[in-house]
């Protein structure tokens, strides 16, 4: 029992997490394809699809042997899961703007790397300082990684 609630709460998890990566309108509603299900996968989504459907705010779920065109692939464990974005979202300006924000995202850590390069900041500033500049560095390195498993998701998906 636990284990199936695991798996329940980290789909609903990986839905939500595709939804806020791609700028899903929270208001849509969509479809989830379990992609060749495994028996206990399917079993698992069909015993708890109210529940899943209600927390990821999906309109149904279905059962699927090979996902949509247009759509952003989860992988979790043994399960391949399908959100069929086309229509919902401009796949295009996505793809755009993700390949962006990851373009800033590096241009500001190249910022903070010039500070660390330049031996007057580093024996001037404040120990604070320098944290809080590592861990925006830190900040930015786990954003173009979350960028990168979002543009991962469409282009897998084309």
């Amino acid at each position: 029992a636990t284990k199936e609630i695991s798996w329940v709460i980290r789909l609903v998890s990986e839905v939500r997490s595709v939804r806020s990566e791609m700028n899903v309108p929270p208001h849509a509603k969509i479809t989830l394809e379990l992609v060749a299900p495994t028996n206990s996968d399917r079993e698992r989504g069909e015993r708890h699809q109210e529940t899943i459907e209600r927390m990821a705010r999906l309109d149904h779920i279905s059962f699927v042997t090979v996902a949509s065109s247009g759509t952003a692939i989860i992988v979790f464990d043994e399960t391949t899961a399908a959100l069929p974005l086309r229509g919902v979202i401009d796949m295009d300006a996505e793809r755009t703007r993700l390949h962006k924000e990851i373009k800033r995202s590096y241009s500001e850590i190249a910022k903070i790397k010039s500070k660390f390069a330049n031996s007057g900041f580093m024996a001037k500033a404040p120990e604070a300082i320098i944290e809080e500049n590592r861990d925006r560095q830190a900040d930015f390195e786990d954003q173009i990684r979350r960028l990168k498993t979002a543009l991962k998701r469409l282009d897998i998906s084309i």
